[in-house]
């Protein structure tokens, strides 16, 4: 198990899984950018089911772990819909 998987772990709790799997998943990606940040760490948006995680060494991880292949991500900075990433911004990040 990788340094990033047993970050992840310290968070695993019904409660916390719950809470950062759907509607506060921007924030648990915040918490992976922020500490995997000198690995290049970008935040990222799947435009499949408009959850967030963050691409670190290639891969992305959420709350339960490495989601790469679950959904079609862009990078949240690079997101060019602006009404859809205001909508979203509104929902999940300052809901």
């Amino acid at each position: 198990m990788d340094n990033i998987e047993r970050f992840i772990d310290k968070f695993q709790s019904p409660e916390s899984i719950e809470m950062f799997s759907e509607d506060c998943s921007y924030w648990f990606a915040v918490i992976l950018h922020r500490r995997f940040i000198r690995s290049g760490a970008k935040i990222m948006f799947s435009t499949d089911n408009f959850r967030f995680g963050t691409l670190i060494n290639g891969k992305v991880y959420g709350i339960d772990g490495e989601i790469t292949d679950n959904c079609q991500w862009v990078s949240w900075v690079e997101f060019a819909d602006l009404e859809t990433k205001d909508r979203i911004t509104k929902q999940k990040i300052l809901f």
